[in-house]
């Protein structure tokens, strides 16, 4: 089951917060996104990446699925899952 937390607004283009919807589709799994990164704050990554999964699985051509996954990689450090998920976000959204 997922739960979703409190909803973080920001309009920062460089802050992992600030999540692009442009589409119906894509506003239900920023919900997914939101709540995965509450859960990276809380160190639950394992969590945050079944999260981030789902959202992949459900939209798989969204390409904040991907920013937010090597966001939590880079916070657990692991450098080359996140470079790999940051050049897929920006094969699928280059602007």
């Amino acid at each position: 089951a997922i739960s979703y937390g409190t909803q973080v607004e920001t309009t920062d283009p460089l802050n992992v917060n600030a999540l692009v919807a442009r589409s119906p589709q894509e506003k239900v799994i920023i919900q997914f996104l939101q709540a995965a990164l509450l859960d990276s704050r809380k160190g639950q990554f394992d969590l945050a990446h079944q999260k981030i999964d789902q959202a992949k699985i459900a939209l798989p051509g969204y390409f904040e699925s991907y920013r937010v996954s090597a966001f939590v990689h880079a916070c657990q450090e692991n450098l080359l899952a996140a470079d790999d998920d940051y050049k897929r976000a920006l094969e699928l959204d280059p602007d």
